[in-house]
């Protein structure tokens, strides 16, 4: 007796310091999800692209510090259970068993509910919570995968999108599932009663090996006839969640509440599409597509095939971010024009890693979900992850600052009010100055001053209106003239900049006029010419005069810092 004794303290020593940390709040978070819902739930929304984008092993690596490899399946369903079961009620431990390649969890009689709280990644808690994690490979190209998830209100399938084949050689292991998959378009009639043509590649991979009977099977034993059934997933994974919830809800007669995809192709002709409206009305089908993203375009509207003629179909709701942030989201979204999917075939560029796939990144979807839900539910829910960056494949600094500002290029941290400012240069302790001095061209010249009075060194600075390149204008209380590089030389260091008119809309970019603000943590700012991407700076060779000349420079050396005082 004292031996078990010795040895259940042992295993829950073991296992409290194998367990993992995650926020309390999203303990039970899952109690947000409106399993009933119709049309468009946007906490569901946030939910299932958040589940849709850890089901890729790359990015529950990213969050949470794990080092899986990409088809390292056995020790993926263990962390991806680990990171996500607290969102569901823990009330008791269930056992992980693995069969047939499919994860299923049963209860375990523990007792000790401490215990039970920390025992690790091959435990899911919560009775009333089962996974099964379902997966085939050829070892070539079809690689089809899902979770599914049953909680005591829903049963979830989630598909995972392209990622490596399991097995295989090495060209198969990297490529094989855009090939044989991806790019398979052929039309396919996906049943004998069905009159619809369906994307071949999509339907085979479905098919292959039983996985798409095992997925039925798992729902039917997870008690699909008494729970709503939530079928998601982003990328490929969404043209095969769209597939299977068509096919299970025609062929198998399963109940499906309602699908949402992500960033998703899309797997059938018209009579496909028009079919999916009535098998899920109320708009229980809601797409979610990000900016430009390609692989939503795709298989381009009007592509023909031979003998008879197919057109490739929209299902359901267009939701459309033109960026991350409020302010992006329009729901119910006119379908992109049939041209505008030429877009596809930047895809291929970003195979190869010469762009076009930067939006493509589910966080995208899921920061901009998450950015929808008001203060008090984003409390309630896991954190969004976090923004992407340059580093990330497909991506440069133009689409970063595209994707969270809208723009091509952000004004930096410049969230300041509008309204009258001196400028104060942090090298010279000097003021921006206009000049009455101008040319035969109107420009004047622009120089420092000592004196923080008279007009001459009032600035209003205000944001550049509905412009392609987000910046501001400073505009001089004394001339009404703005801060203008010269647009010849805003491309060199040493460039000049002066003081002109503004120049109308009419005549276009007005970019060497426009600049970003760039707040520094001593609360300072550089000042940045959009035209160019130069610095504003003194001239260090006569920075403690007055009456020194302002320059463009590349790199931000001291003489590019600045005070903004805020004086009207």
């Amino acid at each position: 007796m004292l031996r078990i004794m010795l040895g259940c303290c042992l295993l829950a020593t073991t296992l409290m310091g194998m367990a993992q940390t995650f926020p309390a709040k999203e303990n039970g978070s899952f109690q947000t999800f409106q399993p009933n819902a119709t049309g468009r739930s946007d906490v569901n929304a946030y939910w299932l692209s958040y589940l849709s984008r850890v089901v890729y092993v790359q990015y529950l690596n990213l969050d949470n510090g794990y080092t899986l490899r990409l088809t390292d399946t056995s020790r993926f369903r263990e962390k991806f259970i680990e990171r996500t079961r607290h969102f569901f009620r823990p009330v008791l431990q269930t056992s992980t068993t693995t069969i047939n390649k499919q994860i299923v969890t049963s209860p375990t009689n523990l007792g000790n509910t401490n215990l039970a709280a920390q025992l690790p990644s091959t435990f899911a808690s919560n009775n009333d919570v089962q996974y099964r994690w379902i997966w085939k490979s050829d070892g070539r190209g079809k690689n089809p995968e899902a979770m599914v998830i049953s909680t005591p209100t829903s049963v979830l399938v989630v598909f995972r999108g392209t990622d490596r084949v399991e097995g295989g050689n090495d060209f198969d292991h990297d490529w094989g599932e855009w090939i044989y998959t991806d790019f398979n378009v052929w039309p396919q009639r996906p049943c004998s009663n069905c009159n619809v043509r369906v994307h071949k590649g999509f339907y085979e991979a479905l098919m292959y090996a039983d996985f798409k009977r095992d997925l039925v099977n798992t729902l039917r034993e997870f008690g699909s006839a008494q729970k709503k059934v939530w079928v998601t997933g982003h990328s490929l994974g969404g043209g095969m969640a769209q597939l299977f919830a068509y096919i299970a809800r025609k062929v198998d007669n399963i109940d499906i509440q309602g699908v949402y995809v992500y960033n998703s192709p899309h797997p059938g002709d018209d009579a496909f599409a028009s079919e999916m409206d009535v098998l899920f009305p109320n708009q229980r089908l809601q797409r979610f597509e990000f900016l430009s993203d390609p692989i939503s375009s795709g298989p381009p509207q009007s592509i023909n095939w031979m003998p008879s003629v197919m057109r490739w179909g929209r299902a359901g709701i267009r939701n459309w971010f033109s960026k991350e942030t409020s302010g992006g989201y329009r729901y119910n979204a006119n379908e992109k024009p049939a041209h505008e999917d030429v877009a596809l075939f930047s895809a291929v560029g970003g195979l190869l890693n010469m762009g076009g796939m930067c939006f493509h990144h589910p966080t995208w979807i899921t920061r901009a979900t998450y950015n929808l839900l008001p203060a008090d539910l984003q409390a309630k829910v896991p954190t969004a992850p976090a923004r992407n960056k340059q580093s990330d494949e497909g991506c440069n600094v133009l689409d970063i600052n595209q994707g969270t500002s809208g723009h091509l290029h952000d004004g930096g941290t410049d969230n300041i009010a509008a309204g009258t400012y001196l400028l104060k240069n942090v090298r010279s302790n000097r003021y921006l100055q206009a000049s009455s001095n101008c040319g035969i061209n109107g420009c004047c010249d622009l120089r420092q001053d000592d004196s923080n009075a008279g007009s001459d060194v009032r600035w209003r600075v205000a944001r550049v209106p509905n412009a392609i390149f987000a910046g501001y204008t400073f505009t001089s209380t004394m001339n009404e003239k703005v801060v203008d590089a010269d647009m010849g030389e805003t491309g060199k260091d040493g460039g000049k900049v002066h003081l002109c008119g503004r120049l109308p809309v009419a005549v276009g970019l007005r970019t060497h006029q426009e600049w970003k603000l760039e707040r520094l943590e001593n609360g300072n700012y550089r000042i940045r010419c959009v035209a160019g991407n130069r610095y504003l700076r003194v001239a260090p060779g006569c920075s403690s005069q007055d009456g020194c000349r302002f320059e463009l420079w590349e790199r931000p050396t001291p003489e590019a810092e600045w005070i903004l005082i805020k004086v009207g």
